[in-house]
């Protein structure tokens, strides 16, 4: 039972980490005016994501806390330098994600309360992950 948790693990930690670093290439990608205005850099969210399902189905993940905390840093610094402060940093986030997720009707409080849910899911997989694969250290 814990093989099959820890595979379901893997996948949402990798998942999510590919998200978030889906999420910073969107942000950095967003800053270049000439290909923002040709293309939806928010679709770079949604590329992360899948590769990150794709990575979680073909390997396990070493490190998985060090990995989900370092993927969520760098969101929340290329956030705050991209955007000069946290206000600005809350509206850069929130319409890039909802470029990204293709709901322009989503509002921006309501698309910054699920980025913070994302980032803390992120870190609790990544923490579940790496538990279970020290309880199975242990125990062989």
């Amino acid at each position: 039972m814990n093989v099959r948790w820890g595979k379901l693990l893997n996948l949402i930690s990798n998942a999510l980490i590919g998200f978030n670093l889906g999420f910073c290439l969107a942000l950095f990608i967003t800053q270049w005016t000439w290909l923002e205005l040709r293309f939806n850099a928010g679709l770079f969210i949604l590329l992360g994501l899948f590769l990150g399902l794709i990575t979680g189905f073909l390997i396990s993940l070493k490190h998985s806390l060090v990995w989900g905390g370092l993927s969520v840093a760098v969101l929340i610094l290329s956030g705050l330098v991209l955007g000069q402060g946290i206000e600005n940093m809350q509206i850069l986030l929130g319409s890039v994600f909802r470029e990204g997720v293709l709901m322009p009707s989503l509002t921006l409080i309501t698309a910054n309360y699920i980025i913070a849910g994302i980032t803390l899911l992120t870190v609790v997989a990544s923490w579940g992950l790496g538990r279970l694969q020290c309880l199975h250290r242990n125990k062989v």
